[in-house]
């Protein structure tokens, strides 16, 4: 049996040539899927590859019967499809998307006895995740220049940071952020930068930290690494990494030095508050937005629900397993909360005190 992972390049510079182009990497076969062949419906400047790889077994059921993915053949297959990418932005001189369609998994059975393994099941798990970050505008009636005097070389690395298209880069500025605030390298940062985080009931802890800080050294060294992380390895990072560099910009007391100390200069009103992004927080009566982002269940590449598959080879299996329906419950917080429950976790609104109350409450364990 082999399993096919399918994702869609965008990029400005692509033509339609391209569509006859394949390669092989490490055991793994990359082919360019023609739109006239599989009936896929991709707009110019965008192109459909399927990277292929053996399955040593047949692949595992969960508890209800759905195949699950094996994750070391389809690490392989992202990887190739990566590097595919890559090559083709470098040799069209053109910046490029990498997104999963749908369908975005696909296994090519080689047997009637594997065939019948993948009917007889509930289909491929392997629906979409949602993930929902803050976003919070300081007003401008509370903007103060002064508070930036003494780091606005972090102002420039955030503001990098928010623009960039990119992943690895966005991860980069992020990192680099953290290291000119607290003058340590990201070896010696994660204790120093997990106490300064830990303030209100935000989840953060060292061992959050050092994962942020894990990939910056592969990825910074071309002369000690023969294998590079790719950008869906630090794509869920980010958004926690972003919120902590807000928090590190606006309310660190003393820039280009180590101490944790805090000051108090502005704080989003909304917030997450745990690691896995599953529970958000926010303050009524404030200004603030929650961003979605669609991602394949993987939590890979973002899913673009434009493109589909018209038709699929025939000898390709994409039964997926039907996806879990949002669904909405009440949360027995205090009568002063909204709260309600999403396909990955909960938003709580409370009143601003309770916020000072919970920061005092932190403030006064630490000393």
């Amino acid at each position: 049996m082999y399993l096919v992972r399918l994702v869609v390049v965008e990029s400005h510079a692509l033509v339609r040539e391209w569509e006859r182009w394949s390669d092989e990497r490490d055991g793994v076969e990359i082919a360019a899927i023609s739109s006239a062949v599989s009936g896929l419906d991709v707009p110019l400047g965008a192109l459909a590859l399927a990277a292929r790889a053996p399955l040593e077994s047949l692949p595992q059921l969960d508890n209800e019967g759905r195949v699950l993915v094996p994750s070391p053949e389809r690490c392989r297959c992202e990887v190739a499809l990566e590097d595919a990418a890559s090559f083709i932005s470098t040799v069209n001189h053109g910046a490029r998307v990498i997104r999963s369609p749908l369908p975005y998994v696909a296994f090519v059975p080689q047997s009637d006895n594997e065939r019948e393994f993948l009917e007889g099941s509930k289909g491929i798990l392997a629906g979409m995740r949602t993930i929902r970050t803050p976003s919070c505008r300081v007003p401008l009636s509370e903007a103060r220049p002064e508070w930036f005097k003494d780091r606005l070389l972090g102002v420039s690395l955030l503001s990098d940071a928010i623009a960039s298209r990119v992943p690895v880069g966005k991860y980069r500025d992020l990192v680099r952020l953290f290291e000119h605030a607290f003058r340590l390298s990201s070896t010696k940062i994660s204790k120093r930068l997990a106490g300064f985080l830990d303030f209100r009931n935000r989840g953060y802890s060292r061992s959050e930290v050092e994962a942020w800080m894990r990939p910056r050294n592969p990825l910074s060294h071309g002369d000690e690494q023969d294998e590079f992380p790719h950008e869906a390895d630090v794509r869920l990072l980010l958004p926690r990494m972003e919120e902590a560099a807000i928090d590190v910009l606006f309310n660190k007391a003393v820039w280009r030095d180590s101490s944790t100390a805090r000051r108090t200069a502005w704080h989003p009103p909304l917030w997450t508050e745990s690691r896995d992004m599953s529970r958000l927080v926010g303050i009524r009566g404030r200004e603030w937005q929650i961003v979605s982002q669609l991602l394949d269940s993987f939590g890979r590449y973002l899913m673009d629900r434009k493109t589909e598959f018209a038709t699929i080879s025939p000898d390709w299996w994409t039964t997926r397993a039907p996806d879990e329906s949002e669904g909405w419950e009440q949360i027995p917080e205090r009568e002063a909360a909204i709260s309600f429950l999403t396909d990955r976790g909960t938003l709580r609104v409370i009143e601003a005190e309770d916020v000072e109350d919970e920061a005092q409450r932190r403030a006064s364990i630490r000393r």
